[in-house]
């Protein structure tokens, strides 16, 4: 494991590549301009790595033995562990392309790549707004995870209030997105802790229910509630809120 810088001011950063040396370049030198940055040349480690540390991005090999970055990248999003990620090939042919683009890859380069250029390309990425979305229906976070990691847009999902919270504490979101009615459980626990740690979080409710009394409407806007949508969700409504999140969280990156 590489040395590892203790701010989180340009975000955490995840390497894996069978070249021990390209490795440990590129983690230095990310390191030494203020990325977190920790890198691997097995696999099955960053799988291990990524079920206790939240990434912000990942730039993976195509070429590895035993998994492959296509196989990687399908495995981090199938346990939830949705990222920004780059990938790295040799072997940049039409194919690929078309391969590392239908599994949602973010950026393809190819090797041998300038590293300015993976560090620009990190930047960037590391910078877009984090949506973490709150809902006990597998089926709908799935999808909505699916449909925005298509859109390029950075998303994590939670079933409960208290992985909600957890998630939260460990890299807080700046868009939440939470499911009014979660069994046993208390949305309105998540919106208050997360509005103590950033009072600037945007909140969004969604439910499956009618919200008919006015009283339970103004409740949650005191408690900082932004917006109160009903299911099925509109997606293109959700985006729309992007690009002002995106704006806002630019302008404090750069204070």
């Amino acid at each position: 494991m590489m040395a590892v810088r203790t701010d989180h001011d340009s975000g955490r950063v995840l390497i894996v590549d069978d070249e021990p040396d390209f490795v440990a370049n590129l983690t230095d030198i990310l390191n030494d301009v203020g990325f977190e940055a920790e890198g691997t040349s097995d696999p099955y480690e960053a799988l291990r790595w990524a079920e206790s540390r939240d990434y912000d991005a990942a730039v993976l090999d195509l070429r590895m033995p035993g998994l492959d970055g296509l196989g990687l990248h399908d495995r981090l999003r199938r346990a939830r562990f949705d990222m920004p990620t780059i990938l790295l090939t040799a072997f940049a042919d039409s194919e690929t392309h078309r391969r590392a683009s239908a599994a949602g890859f973010w950026q393809i380069l190819e090797k041998p790549c300038r590293i300015p250029t993976i560090r620009s390309i990190l930047r960037r990425l590391t910078r877009a707004p984090l949506l973490l979305v709150v809902d006990d229906d597998a089926e709908f976070c799935t999808n909505l995870l699916q449909i925005l990691h298509q859109r390029r847009i950075r998303a994590v999902g939670c079933a409960t209030v208290a992985e909600a919270i957890e998630r939260w504490d460990r890299r807080p979101a700046d868009l939440l997105l939470v499911d009014l009615k979660l069994p046993g459980e208390s949305a309105t626990d998540l919106i208050r802790h997360a509005r103590r740690s950033d009072p600037d979080v945007e909140v969004r409710i969604v439910t499956g229910a009618s919200l008919a009394d006015e009283s339970e409407r103004r409740a949650l806007h005191e408690m900082g509630v932004d917006a109160i949508w009903s299911k099925p969700l509109d997606i293109e409504e959700l985006l729309a809120t992007i690009p002002a999140i995106r704006e806002t969280k630019q302008g404090a990156d750069d204070c």
